[in-house]
This record gives C-alpha cells, sequence and structure tokens, in this order.
C-alpha cells in the first residue's frame, strides 16, 4: 500500500469535496466579473496614493504545504519593511492602505487563488512560513485543509492590529 491516506466515506467525501468546489469556483467567478470596476477603482486609487505596484504577494504556507505566494492589494509604501503583522496605526500603510485594511478589501485579489485551486472561499487563513514553523505541530491538521479567503479566524480577530501587544504581536 502506498502512503496515501484514506478516509473514510468514500463516494461521500469525494462528492462533497466536488461539491465545494463547485461552489468556490461558481461564486469566486461571479465575484471577480462583478467586481472587476471594483477592482479598477482600487488599483486607480492605489496609484494617485503613492508609488509602487498596485499588488502584492504574500508568502504564506498553502495546501498540504505547498507555498502560497498569496496576491493581495498593497497597502503598505513601496519600501516598507518591518514586521509581517499590521498593527492599527501602522506608519507603513499608505491612505488608501488604511482604508483596505480596515475594509478588507485588500484580501479580493486572493478571489483568483479560489479559482486556481489554491484558496477555498471559506477555510482557515494561510499563515506566514514563519508562523507555520513555529508551531508545526498545531498545523500538521490545518495544513490538510484548502485555506480560506474566509473563516473563523477572519472573524474571531476582525480587529486583529488593534488588539494586538505593539511590542509583541507575534
Amino acid at each position: 500500500m502506498s502512503g496515501v491516506v484514506h478516509r473514510g466515506g468514500g463516494g461521500a467525501e469525494a462528492l462533497r469535496v466536488a461539491m465545494k468546489r463547485a461552489i468556490d469556483v461558481s461564486i469566486a467567478f461571479c465575484a471577480l466579473v462583478v467586481l472587476t470596476p471594483v477592482f479598477a477603482v482600487i488599483a486607480v486609487l492605489i496609484k494617485l496614493d503613492s508609488r509602487g505596484p498596485v499588488f502584492y504577494r504574500a508568502q504564506r504556507v498553502g495546501f498540504r504545504g505547498q507555498p502560497l505566494a498569496m496576491l493581495k492589494f498593497r497597502k503598505m509604501h513601496e519600501t516598507a519593511g518591518g514586521a509581517a503583522l499590521t498593527m492599527a496605526d501602522d506608519d507603513r500603510l499608505t491612505r488608501i492602505g488604511r482604508w483596505l485594511a480596515r475594509t478588507k478589501l485588500d484580501e479580493l485579489p486572493q478571489l483568483w487563488h479560489v479559482l486556481r485551486g489554491q484558496m477555498s472561499l471559506v477555510g482557515p487563513r494561510p499563515e506566514s512560513p514563519g508562523f507555520v514553523e513555529r508551531h508545526r505541530d498545531d498545523y500538521e491538521v490545518i495544513l490538510t485543509t484548502r485555506p480560506g479567503l474566509t473563516g473563523y479566524s477572519q472573524l474571531a480577530f476582525a480587529r486583529e492590529g488593534a488588539i494586538l501587544d505593539p511590542a509583541d504581536p507575534q
């Protein structure tokens, strides 16, 4: 027997996975079509507000531990560096970036990852490689699920930047 892990349920599990994927693709495709004008307006606002690209790729750990260059609208100044987490009054944020962070609209480009099958609409958020490495045992199970555009952590930590300790946000 190969190293493949089989879950119980066989056909029922395969149907559930196929249905979830069909729903993800349908909703992501429709959302991308409908939101195209919003994407265009956000792109123009970002370019008018600061120098640099419209998009940013955040390095994350995806499904089954695969690297994921997660697409986001750029919120920070082009030369920003520092901590991986964004705090409420982070000086690195542009004016438009503050608004994008507050409204979570910076996450919209991840609909592309949903279409490509790298993410799902709902699931655990993909984390940074350093955070996953620091908590490897906890992430063994989490990484068996396709990461999501939204999930429990977005609800629980909707105001993460305002509740974390600025001295030690990790």
